[in-house]
Formats: C-alpha cells, structure tokens, sequence
C-alpha cells in the first residue's frame, strides 16, 4: 500500500494590512525611518523611536476621536485617497522629534484642511481642550487619586491596582507635556483666545489651586491661557 503524503500545514503568516489603512501606515512610517535616520546621524546607536506605527493604532486612533477630526469635530472617513474636506489623515500627538513614540494613544485623525494648516510646518502639535490638554489632565489625576483612595478603603485590591497604573500613565502624560514646554519654550492649546490682558486672581475664590481643587476644566483651561500669552500671574489676597 502506498504510504500517503501527509501534507504539513501551513503556519499563518501575519495578518495583511487591510487597503484602507495602507497609504496612511506608509506615510506614518515614513516619518518614523526619517527620524531613525536624523538620530542615527547625530548620535551612533540606537534609535529614541525603536518601534513603527500598526494600522490597528491606526483604527484606535480612529474610534478614540468617535471618527472626527481632533480639532474641529468634522466627520472624516477611512481609506480615501483623493484630497478632500473627508480624508482622514494621521499625526503624531507629541512629534516623534520631541520625544514622541510610535504608540496608538500618540495619534490625532485630523481633517484634510488642519492636516494641511498644521503640517508640516509645525514643531509642536496643540492640546486639543476636554481630551488632553493641562486642565483636562489635572482634573482627571484629581479624580483617579479619589477614586483609588476609596478602592484601598474598600479592600477592593484588583481595581485599586489598575487605578494605580491609569495613575501612574496620567503622571507620565503631564511629566511629557511639561517637557514638551520646555522644550519648546510655549503651552499651545487649538484655537486659544489669546488674552489681551491679565487677570488679577483671588486667593481664595478663583486661584489657580483654588479652581484645581474645584475641578473646574474650563476655568482652569483659561487661566492657563492667560499665564502662557501674558507670561503673568497676579494674585490677591481678598483681605488686603
């Protein structure tokens, strides 16, 4: 009897990049080899940005802005190719040459006119307000360290210690942006009011710790605007 040819299978291979994704990955990877490149010229060894962009960071990025632009909330869409109002393009929150990572929660879908305006001139991408600007980052901190006190309180240990790491990832975020201020010497927020004159603040009432112990976003939000534009702070005491 002839012996049979058992036929070995095949080991899957790694899932292809689906068509949509494809144009917007290269173009994504393309800057993550120039700056490889650029740093390798300056400095023997390895590259600070040692991994590349996945379209599934991609599709993240996507679902994390609910399909809109990051700036202005314009609905835009996967896998266009030809420039228009709709086409969908990627950015680097922090620029890979500031330090950022080719990591999907370091990604902005933004539309094709704010692609255009901001890139590729800027050196410094803006905090988008209610997402990941200073204000927004402090209030949700505050609110992680409560939320994590009541879980040791409760004895609740698995939830504690993932509130723990979104704790130590937020401490992280605001460690990054302070140093993306000084490198850049300026705290950029998208479309800021920028204010003609300062505001003299109340201790007490509207202090910058006080509106940080209130939780207050948007008030937060402006007195940061106030002290990076006039570069002043001035504070009262209400005794006085």
């Amino acid at each position: 009897m002839d012996q049979q040819k058992v036929k070995k299978k095949a080991k899957p291979g790694p899932r292809p990049i689906p068509k949509a994704f494809r144009a917007a990955l290269a173009e994504l990877n393309e800057l993550v080899r120039k700056q490889q490149k650029k740093e390798r010229k300056r400095k023997p060894g390895p590259s600070g940005v040692v991994e590349y962009f996945r379209w599934r960071d991609l599709l993240y990025a996507y679902h994390r802005f609910n399909g809109k632009c990051a700036f202005c909330g314009q609905p835009v869409q996967i896998g266009m190719t030809t420039p228009g109002p709709f086409q969908v393009k990627f950015v680097p929150i922090t620029p890979l040459s500031a330090g950022g990572q080719a990591k999907a929660d370091n990604l902005y879908p933004v539309c094709w006119f704010h692609y255009r305006r901001y890139l590729p001139r800027r050196k410094q991408m803006e905090r988008v307000p209610d997402v990941n600007s200073l204000a927004d980052l402090i209030v949700i901190l505050s609110q992680s360290v409560k939320k994590r006190d009541d879980l040791r309180a409760t004895g609740k240990g698995d939830e504690y210690l993932i509130q723990s790491d979104k704790i130590d990832r937020l401490k992280s975020d605001i460690n990054s942006l302070f140093e993306e201020v000084a490198a850049y010497f300026q705290y950029r927020v998208f479309d800021a009011d920028k204010p003609k004159k300062v505001e003299t603040r109340i201790e007490g009432e509207n202090s910058l710790a006080d509106l940080i112990e209130k939780e207050d976003t948007e008030e937060i939000a402006d007195a940061l605007k106030q002290i990076n534009y006039t570069k002043q702070y001035r504070l009262s005491n209400k005794a006085s």
